[in-house]
């Protein structure tokens, strides 16, 4: 049985605020899984739809294994946190490492605790979550893939993977809002960013200066000035220029049963922004809503400070 992405988010979320049948669901889903003890991470292996490439090189989707298709296991990583929010990713794990037990194991000293896997002849890997997404950050699984050497050395040096510490929590005493010409940036210290929102036709566009320092967030408002006064020719750019880069990705592996193939019009013109996020680096980050052309996964397209586009990708 494959747990989608989305359905499995939403019942980790119940499981995590003590919802008596969401914890009962979880702890009997027939897949290896593990959960923190404070039910915050979950982890769980599945296989996942793969496309083996001519040169050798791996993709692996966030879908079910289509008939007569390769599948590659994969470790889904969810996490809650105490704002009621949620992130989701997921990790290949080598076809030389087969996986027998998962478990949690505390930290002794403090601080995350590491999920152990163990495989069909004894071999043992431990590593956070947060270990386990830094190990696999240069590896791009969806778009360009990965030799199943690259994936075996990410999954087998997690546990030595060094997390860097997470940054001093901001508060709103320490970042008053920010008036700029499209109206007021507020501080959200969940998110640790500036956010506010704009106006593409009738539709309200979400802004986020992702900086949590406000003499850095001040400096950087002329930026989201410039590129939300021109937001409609970027939409437009960022709209074409995910169609060229995921198109094929569509007609190959996400057309509908009966569903023709789209041209990079049809593409575009199913995309709808929701939000667009500078970041400190002044790289602009355009997420859309994908009007099912993924099933519902968005769609983000990252453009650099000096206008280069950079990536278009389908998220989970």
């Amino acid at each position: 049985m494959y747990h989608d992405t989305t359905a499995m988010l939403q019942l980790v979320q119940n499981a995590y605020i003590g919802n008596p049948e969401a914890l009962q669901k979880l702890a009997e889903i027939p897949a290896l899984h593990a959960s923190s003890s404070d039910g915050a991470e979950v982890v769980l292996i599945q296989p996942k739809h793969s496309l083996r490439r001519t040169d050798g090189r791996i993709r692996v989707l966030n879908k079910e294994t289509e008939p007569g298709a390769e599948s590659l296991l994969c470790a889904d990583l969810c996490r809650c946190f105490p704002s009621d929010g949620s992130s989701w990713t997921h990790i290949p794990i080598p076809p030389s490492f087969v996986p027998k037990q998962l478990r949690y194991e505390e930290n002794e000293e403090g601080g995350d605790g590491r999920f152990v896997f163990e495989s069909e002849e004894g071999r043992i890997v431990k590593a956070t979550q947060r270990q386990m997404g830094m190990a696999f950050r240069e590896l791009d699984i969806l778009m360009t893939g990965a030799t199943e050497e690259e994936i075996e050395q990410a999954f087998y040096a997690m546990e030595q993977t060094v997390v860097p510490p997470p940054p001093v929590k901001r508060t709103a005493a320490d970042n008053p809002p920010i008036p700029w010409n499209g109206g007021t940036l507020t501080f959200e210290p969940e998110y640790q960013w500036f956010g506010g929102e704009t106006k593409l036709g009738d539709r309200a566009v979400a802004l986020n200066l992702e900086s949590a320092e406000r003499e850095r967030a001040l400096e950087l408002v002329p930026v989201l000035q410039k590129a939300t006064g021109n937001l409609s020719s970027l939409d437009l750019e960022a709209r074409r220029y995910a169609a060229q880069q995921l198109l094929e990705l569509k007609n190959d592996s996400w057309l509908d049963e009966d569903e023709e193939e789209l041209t990079e019009d049809d593409f575009a013109g199913r995309m709808t922004l929701e939000s667009l996020t500078l970041d400190e680096d002044e790289e602009t980050t355009l997420w859309y809503e994908d009007g099912d052309l993924f099933w519902g996964h968005s769609i983000c397209v990252r453009r650099s400070a000096d206008g280069e586009w950079l990536s278009a990708e389908m998220m989970g």
